[in-house]
């Protein structure tokens, strides 16, 4: 009887652990819902979002979508490649990368909805009057030492002239 209950222990013990190395990893997240701003402007995302250990997962082909891109994703190969749904966006740089390179913030004045500021070290470099855009359509601004940037928006985003930007002497 000893015999039958030390296998059938032994047996259940393999079992267990045969399950136990066959269980598929597992994570647990949290499904969101976030409000994404591109440039200052609020965009609506057809998807939620997953928050896992403090971070935040997006599908990539919908922030793709939002910046203006197109992706193609070839699974044999493991690639992603994203590529500009515009040809004119080779020219144009978004405000959120201009931001990035030149170590710059980009707000909004709390009296204002319509402006955008750009500012690095609370000084101001420029502002954007979001008043009158469209989407396709090209303005231009004024930095604070007086050289011009034209804007367009494109994708409910701003884009910067990147030749204006270098002329400026600004970091593209």
């Amino acid at each position: 009887m000893k015999r039958v209950i030390a296998s059938l222990a032994i047996g259940m013990l393999i079992g267990s652990a045969t399950v136990a190395a066959a269980a598929p990893n597992t994570v647990q997240a949290t499904i969101a819902k976030f409000k994404i701003l591109v440039d200052g402007e609020t965009k609506t995302g057809t998807t939620n979002q997953l928050v896992y250990n403090g971070t935040t997962y997006v599908p990539i082909r919908e922030v793709a979508d939002l910046f203006g891109y197109n992706t193609n994703y070839d699974g044999p190969k493991k690639t992603i490649e994203f590529a500009s749904a515009n040809e004119t966006v080779a020219e144009w740089i978004s405000l959120a990368n201009f931001a990035a390179l030149n170590e710059a913030q980009v707000g909004q004045p709390e009296d204002s909805d319509d402006i955008i500021t750009i500012a690095r070290s609370g000084i101001r470099l420029f502002g954007i009057n979001k008043t009158g855009f469209t989407d396709g359509t090209e303005s231009k601004v004024l930095t604070e030492d007086g050289k011009t940037i034209r804007v367009l928006k494109l994708k409910d985003s701003f884009m910067l002239n990147k030749e204006d930007l270098k002329a400026a002497g600004f970091k593209i």
